[in-house]
């Protein structure tokens, strides 16, 4: 849900961003589409943000998942809350990179 919703973010910018200085009447008519650089990047982009995002999420799913014994989900958020943001956030940088790669290809 992020993900399109931040790429639709992105495509509403582009567009209040190339019509600002245009007069209402000039609104109507039809949009340039982006350049496929343009779909790729702001793709990417919308897909790398998305990751970060719901980062800590996985990494409590993936602790509840390797767990040993019986884990509830409140358990493992204590858990990770001891090391605090950087526990919630591990792996986000190369969570991102990876869907930045993902998302660049779907959208592209």
């Amino acid at each position: 849900v992020l993900l399109f919703f931040s790429y639709e973010q992105f495509k509403a910018w582009k567009i209040r961003l190339t019509f600002a200085d245009d007069v209402p009447s000039q609104l109507l008519a039809p949009m340039k589409p982006w350049s496929d650089a343009e779909t790729v990047l702001w793709g990417g982009i919308s897909g790398a943000l998305a990751a970060w995002l719901t980062t800590p999420f996985d990494v409590i799913k993936t602790r509840v998942m390797t767990a040993t014994q019986a884990l509830t989900f409140g358990d493992a958020l204590r858990s990770v809350a001891t090391t605090g943001a950087t526990g919630l956030f591990a792996g986000a940088g190369a969570r991102s990179a990876w869907w930045f790669c993902v998302s660049s290809v779907f959208f592209g």
